[in-house]
């Protein structure tokens, strides 16, 4: 996305002034290696949170996602064992369900969870979201897979 498309490196710093306004910051650990310019996701998100950031969350894809703290604290959060037909739009699908968990005041951990499922769902089917599942479905797997209500 944004940081692929940055050849130069010079994003981040024009985003620099901005990114103390952000409470959230979603990326891949590709996209975070090309923004700010370090190959371990821990050094990246340091620089992000040495900017200003609050809170990173990175997608690792197959592996589920990390989220950080503005003290560097991390959980990891596993994604859950689906058929991969499409990768296509699952990032901002997990993106947006990320942020529907935050608008219902559910921790970290569980908008994580949520997010990892209905991304993974997205994967299942071929399309931008022909696999996005609605709240209820995303919801029963969330129970299956993590064991929550």
């Amino acid at each position: 996305d944004i940081a692929g498309s940055d050849p130069f490196g010079r994003w981040f710093d024009a985003i620099k002034r901005f990114v103390d306004y952000l409470d959230y910051f979603f990326l891949n650990e590709t996209q975070l290696a090309l923004l700010t310019t370090k190959e371990k996701i821990v050094y990246g998100v340091k620089v992000l949170i040495d900017a200003g950031v609050i809170n990173v969350i990175v997608k690792l894809g197959p592996d589920g996602c990390i989220i950080y703290d503005s003290k560097m604290k991390s959980i990891t959060v596993p994604t859950v064992p689906l058929p991969v037909v499409d990768t296509t739009r699952s990032g901002d699908s997990f993106d947006a369900a990320y942020v529907l968990g935050l608008r219902k005041d559910w921790d970290p951990v569980k908008c994580a969870q949520f997010a990892n499922v209905v991304a993974g769902c997205n994967c299942c089917k071929l399309g931008a979201t022909a696999g996005v599942p609605d709240f209820d479905t995303a919801m029963e797997k969330i129970a299956e897979f993590y064991g929550i209500e």
